[in-house]
């Protein structure tokens, strides 16, 4: 009530598995689901807008149908779908395939036709493609039920930055190339010119299947997750299975990024 009070907009919480089983033993940490639920109930009582973030990888695609019914059922007004990027205690070896985001990111477009809420996802940039083949919006509009929204494609250091907890800056959380430090340098000065975020920024330096492809100002593909595969934050994403018509295999991968 107080931070309702004090102006907070809009409440997220954690939600990776449809039953307290799942999800308890997703987060490692038992009675975490039930945790859940209360905040989300406490948030409805106080009309205070609730998001839920969902990590999508192998532990949990199966059980994304549920998950989707569960946050329709809490009156979300923002689902926010993380697509993992084998960091921190995170896997290689728990990531989809390109093929099951394809057949994901299909049931995804399809589901949220009809849902309540506004889904978005994270580090998984080549939906938007997937959903301007399939003739819809690849942008959510500017203003709707879940509020505001950037008015272009946001990827890693592209309308978007990360300061941690000791002042470091980085592209993304996902994304840990430290430009500077906020006690040393100011974070605009860090995000308008410092020349990863300037590459970042720059889709014609990107490489391999993302520079060929003709999605790439849409999409961009995960820099985090080219970064944690090859060293290159310019690289192609590899959970993409899209192969652009006119890309023959000849595009360069460029030695990882200093």
């Amino acid at each position: 009530e107080a931070a309702r009070d004090a102006g907070v907009q809009r409440i997220a919480i954690s939600l990776d598995g449809s039953t307290a089983a799942r999800h308890d033993a997703f987060r490692r940490v038992a009675g975490s689901f039930g945790w859940t639920l209360e905040i989300a109930r406490a948030a409805a009582e106080m009309s205070l807008p609730l998001q839920i973030h969902t990590t999508l990888c192998r532990r949990t695609v199966d059980d994304l149908p549920a998950i989707a019914d569960l946050v329709e059922h809490l009156g979300t007004v923002v689902w926010a779908v993380f697509c993992l990027v084998p960091t921190g205690r995170a896997t290689i070896s728990d990531e989809l395939s390109p093929e099951m985001y394809e057949e994901t990111f299909a049931w995804l477009a399809e589901r949220s036709d009809t849902a309540r809420w506004s889904l978005k996802l994270t580090e998984g940039y080549h939906y938007r493609r997937v959903l301007a083949q399939r003739g819809s919006n690849p942008l959510p509009p500017r203003e709707g039920p879940a509020g505001s929204r950037a008015p272009g494609p946001v990827n890693a250091g592209n309308g978007f930055c990360f300061i941690s907890h000791t002042g470091d800056v980085c592209p993304s959380g996902f994304l840990p190339v430290v430009t500077g430090n906020v006690r040393d340098t100011s974070v605009v000065e860090l995000y308008r010119d410092h020349p990863v975020f300037r590459d970042l920024r720059e889709p014609q330096l990107l490489r391999g299947k993302c520079g060929a492809c003709p999605y790439k100002r849409l999409c961009g593909g995960s820099r985090s997750r080219a970064y944690v595969h090859s060293g290159d934050y310019l690289a192609s994403d590899p959970a993409c299975a899209y192969l652009p018509p006119d890309y023959t295999g000849n595009s360069p991968e460029s030695p990882p990024c200093a």
